[in-house]
Formats: structure tokens, sequence, C-alpha cells
């Protein structure tokens, strides 16, 4: 079993990263981190197929997809002379990749597009959870105008189907508001209509799903803020000691996840369901599932205590390539860790459109006296030190700032939020971070 990933963070990132290959591109943002972690034998840099320009090299480089690296370069004929049988995709898989694999008995390190579409489907996910009885809260599917008078609670949370993180997703007070909203671009039914949970704390968990056995992750909170013009805006993850909740939380949290895991299993659900999860009080409710890596996942993969001590990589190529986990954890673990993974582009949600970005280098930083200063692209230094931070940055000088673009993450050992009582904000000195990236991130 040989296994080769698309330049995978938590691949990357993971204790085991000695036993795969990585598949990069010469010239690439990466090529830096590929080559300073991982042996000559490891890497896999694939050559495009016909003559290219310099100009169209280095636009290849920079933007080849999956997709393009199979389809313009000599990558098959490479992982078949290494004798590599398992892929991993970046975070989702496509129709494309499976077909791909498939012709050539390749296995994707992926739950299925399938599981995945239908599971990202706010629409579907909240028809699961009330088959199954799963706590949930209060919600209507709106199909047209006339249903949106069966809504008796505001105020609400509006999705479009396919909303990803705060893209799509829309706090109404009023019919006449979910009304206005209609008018909208690509606002049309069918549309969730869910309660809005207030004083409520978003958490998250995942869970690792095999065929009869299940891992859980320790718990994380999203952090939300209010931007002045009414907007949602999502800073990342900070993950939270399991200290921090009261037993009885701990183990309400433990039932409705385990519900939650066997119902998937009963369907043939194969691999990672990231949970969205909402707490008010003593009450726990399901928000959301990414049924893929994501923004908690590159600490998963570092951080053994998150995982049961188990290794996050090796035990997701098992639930995903037909195999049984090592072991059944089905309960969150004993965990200290409060480490944050910061969306490098949380400033799209406040400035224009038109806004262009900084290339960053990627690699381990020390935070000192209110800057960056680089150290090394090497991820052993990045060890457990309150001023050190890695930053993956996936975007190229010039690009624009959009929803669209995901730019790359900035990983921490240490908190950046203060929380007291249920409510939560950034430290001063975090603050000072925050504004430092923003501007490294914008072009002036």
């Amino acid at each position: 079993m040989k296994v080769a990933s698309f330049e995978s963070l938590e691949f990357l990132l993971s204790p085991s990263r000695e036993n795969y290959h990585v598949i990069g591109l010469k010239n690439g943002l990466a090529e830096g981190l590929i080559t300073t972690n991982y042996k000559n034998h490891q890497i896999i840099f694939v050559e495009p197929l016909g003559k290219k320009s310099i100009a169209q090299q280095k636009h290849f480089s920079l933007w080849a997809d999956e997709k393009k690296q199979i389809q313009q370069t000599n990558l098959n004929a490479i992982l078949k002379k290494k004798g590599i049988n398992i892929v991993v995709p970046d975070t989702r898989t496509s129709p494309f990749l499976e077909k791909w694999a498939a012709e050539n008995e390749i296995k994707l390190v992926s739950t299925s597009h399938k599981f995945q579409k239908q599971f990202e489907n706010k629409i579907f996910f909240d028809k699961f959870l009330h088959k199954h009885q799963l706590p949930v809260p209060k919600s209507w599917i709106l199909k047209s105008e006339k249903d949106i008078d069966k809504v008796d609670v505001f105020p609400v949370i509006v999705q479009i189907p396919e909303s990803d993180g705060s893209l799509g997703t829309f706090l109404k007070h009023n019919k006449n508001e979910i009304i206005k909203l209609l008018s909208e671009p690509k606002i049309k039914f069918p549309l969730l209509c869910r309660e809005f949970i207030a004083n409520g704390f978003p958490l998250g968990a995942s869970v690792l799903i095999g065929p009869k056995k299940m891992i859980f992750s320790a718990i994380r909170m999203q952090a939300y803020f209010s931007h002045p013009s009414g907007k949602s805006i999502y800073y990342g993850i900070q993950w939270l000691k399991t200290s921090f909740f009261p037993p009885h939380i701990i183990k309400t949290i433990n039932k409705i996840l385990l519900k939650a895991g066997k119902e998937m299993q009963k369907i043939g659900f194969r691999g990672l369901a990231a949970f969205d999860l909402i707490m008010r009080d003593d009450d726990i409710y399901f928000i959301e599932c990414n049924p893929r890596t994501g923004g908690s996942t590159p600490h998963m993969s570092f951080r053994k205590e998150l995982f049961h001590g188990r290794i996050f990589t090796d035990e997701f190529i098992r639930a995903t390539c037909g195999k049984e986990l090592s072991v059944s954890k089905p309960f969150i673990p004993h965990s200290n860790y409060e480490g944050f993974c910061l969306d490098c582009g949380f400033m799209v949600y406040y400035l224009p459109k038109d806004t262009k970005i900084n290339s960053l280098p990627n690699g381990v930083f020390k935070f000192e006296k209110g800057k960056l200063n680089y150290i090394s692209s090497h991820i052993d230094e990045f060890v457990e030190n309150k001023e050190l931070i890695f930053i993956n940055y996936v975007r190229e000088e010039g690009t624009l700032l959009s929803s669209t673009n995901f730019i790359g993450f900035l990983i921490t050992h240490f908190p950046l939020l203060k929380i007291k009582e249920g409510k939560y904000n950034f430290s001063v000195e975090s603050q000072i971070l925050l504004r430092h990236i923003e501007g490294l991130v914008v072009k002036k």
C-alpha cells in the first residue's frame, strides 16, 4: 500500500509523513515546504505534457488543480511506476476524480462525492436530523413565499442548501426581511430556515466513521463575530480543553455524536464527519455537517491528543479505503490543547471585492513585538511555543480577495480567544496579530 497526497496539509503535518509520497508542482507556492519536509524519493514533481511557454509554465505551476495535473502531466505514468495505489485529493473529491481512480485501480482518501454532496446540503442534513430524532433547532423548509407564513419564531437563520461557512447564510428578524432576501441574486427556493439560537456557544467536533468503529475528536469552538455592517465574519476555530465543559455536557455530546455516527454507518458513510454544534445552557443542537477535511484537521493531524492519541492520517486512510479503524473511541478524548487555526482570508467579509492580496512565504514564524518574523520552512521547527506560528499560504501576489479564493491557514499552539462566562473575544495581543496579518495580506 503506497500513498500519495496532492500537497495535503494534513499529510504534511502528520507524524507518519515519512510513509507518504507527495504530488507537487515545481516552482509552485508549496515547493519549499515539499523539498524541506519530504525526502527526494517521496516527492513527485509532475511535468506538463507538450510544449509550454515560460509564462504558461509559470501559470500552470501556480494554478493547476488536480484535474489539470491528471490530464496534462505525466502523473499517471509516475504513479504506475512507483506502485502508488492510494491518492489523497484536496478537501473535496469529484465525479472526475472518482472515475479516474476507478479506471486506474486507485483508492481515494475521501468520503465519496455522493455523501459529501448530500451531507453538505443544509436541507438534506436537516431532514436527516429530524428523521433520526437528533437535536436540531426548530426549522422550516421554504419552497415558496407561502411557506414563509409558517415561520413563527424570530430571529431566524436562512440558508441556501449549498451555503459554505458564512456565505449563503443570513440572519433575518422578520418575514419582510426574508421576502426582501429573495430579490438578491442567486437566492432562490428551496431554502432552509431555522430558529436562531440566541446566546448560543458555537462548537464543533469531528467523528471518523469506519464500517463498525468510530473515533471522536476533541471539542473546538467556532470563532464567529458580527461586523458593524451586519455580516457574520468567520475567523477560524480554537480547540477547547475538555475540562472546559462540565461532565454532563460531555456526556450529552458523546450521546448525540454516537447516534448520528451510527445512523451514518447504516447508510454506508465512511470517512470524516465534521459537525457544527451550538450549545445553549444544557442543550446541544446540530447545525451543519462538513464531510471533509477543513480548518480543524491540520491540528488533528499534528496533535494526537486531539484524536485519542491516534495518528489521524493513518486512520483516515483506513476509514476511506475499505478497512476498519484500528480502535473504537466513540467519546470525546481528554485534551488540554488550545491552539487556533485562523482563516487568512477573514477580511473578505468587510473589504471591497476588488482588493488584491500579497503572497506570503510558507513556514514557521515567530510573533514578537507585534510582527511576524520568518524562521524556517521546516515543520519540525513548529514546536509548542507561545510565540511560534505556522502559515500555509496558497495564493500568489495580485490575486483578488474573494469568498471563493481560499487564501490559507495561520496555525498556532496557543489560544487567540479569551472565553469567560459563555462570552468570547480576541485578546489584546491577538487583535494586534490580526491587524498585522491583514496588513501583510492586503496589497497596498
